[in-house]
């Protein structure tokens, strides 16, 4: 723990004290298109919670954790993206830092037709699955491929939009596909009885999801501005677990095409969960227990070859976090 403390002065800077002086332009990537679990993001740029604390907040659609990793990566100042991503973008060269987590439990899942013959994950080889290319599960792919015996070129990947994956399968254009888990309802209302689905988790691996990362030179340079976006998106998530349909509400005014009723039901299988975590209800709400991003980054080094080795306090701090803020205990149970 001394070690991971120590690592995380250092990525952040000695003056964490210090207030945010002025407004400070910062782009924030998303890792898809909008969705119930980035309403929080919305809802405090609505209420102006970031301009108060200094921070212009702009947020930008990137296409996938991968494309948000990369984003970040090339000078946006932070951004969204699933853990596995920045541990193999940062890997790859990218000078990016995990600062807060939002999904504590993976949020992958695989989808299949029952009545295409496949029983199991293990069915897949041989078959095509379909996804964005920047997508997270095809960034992770070959993690999942080794636990369950299979070679990570078993399968074919084909190009889809995530609205056409429903579609996809009913049709058979893909045998199968991933998904967040907190857009099962759809996969439920779509396909029904027919669908086939495991979760990651299930299949033992529960890698940290989404997390709020950032680019490390601004966060060496501005670790005030980087500080304060970090709380105040703490004081966000919490606040939407507690009263989500204003939240909700936000998003819709700022995006066209979002449909309230169903971003609530996205939101309300987040916090039910993806959040459901003994460090976010007694650490701190996105905090990320130092064992954990040990593990996850073992499973990304036998996986992948990684061009700049790094160790794991290098890739995630809990520095900028309020640790008053967590997550109530009823918001879970």
């Amino acid at each position: 723990m001394r070690k991971w403390l120590a690592a995380a002065a250092a990525i952040v800077g000695l003056h964490i004290a210090a207030p945010v002086a002025a407004q400070e332009r910062v782009t924030l990537a998303l890792n898809w298109t909008p969705s119930g679990d980035h309403a929080p993001l919305y809802y405090a740029i609505q209420q102006g919670w970031y301009r108060a604390a200094g921070a212009d907040v702009r947020l930008e659609i990137a296409r996938g954790s991968g494309a948000s990793a990369a984003r970040v990566g090339a000078g946006a100042e932070m951004g969204i993206s699933d853990l596995g991503s920045v541990m193999v973008a940062r890997g790859a060269g990218a000078d990016i830092v995990a600062v807060m987590n939002i999904f504590a439990n993976s949020p992958q899942g695989f989808y299949w037709l029952r009545s295409s013959g496949i029983q199991s994950v293990r069915d897949f080889a041989g078959r095509r699955l379909g996804n964005p290319p920047g997508d997270a599960a095809r960034v992770m792919w070959p993690a999942i491929a080794r636990r369950l015996g299979m070679e990570a070129n078993a399968v074919t990947w084909v190009n889809i939009n995530p609205a056409a994956k429903p579609a996809a399968l009913i049709s058979r254009q893909v045998d199968g596909t991933t998904f967040f888990y907190n857009y099962h309802y759809i996969m439920e209302r779509e396909i029904g009885a027919d669908l086939g689905f495991a979760s990651w988790r299930s299949l033992g691996l529960n890698l940290y999801g989404n997390s709020l990362i950032a680019n490390e030179r601004f966060l060496r340079e501005k670790a005030d501005v980087a500080r304060a976006v970090v709380r105040v998106t703490q004081r966000a998530y919490i606040h939407c677990v507690q009263t989500p349909e204003p939240c909700v509400a936000a998003m819709a005014a700022a995006v066209s095409g979002i449909k309230p009723e169903e971003e609530i039901q996205n939101w309300r299988l987040t916090v039910a969960e993806l959040f459901n975590d003994d460090a976010f209800r007694n650490q701190a709400f996105g905090f990320m227990v130092p064992e954990r991003v040990r593990a996850d980054l073992a499973v990304v080094r036998e996986t992948f070859e990684l061009q700049r080795p790094f160790e794991a306090e290098a890739v995630a701090t809990n520095a900028l976090l309020d640790t008053t803020l967590r997550l109530p205990a009823a918001a879970t149970r």
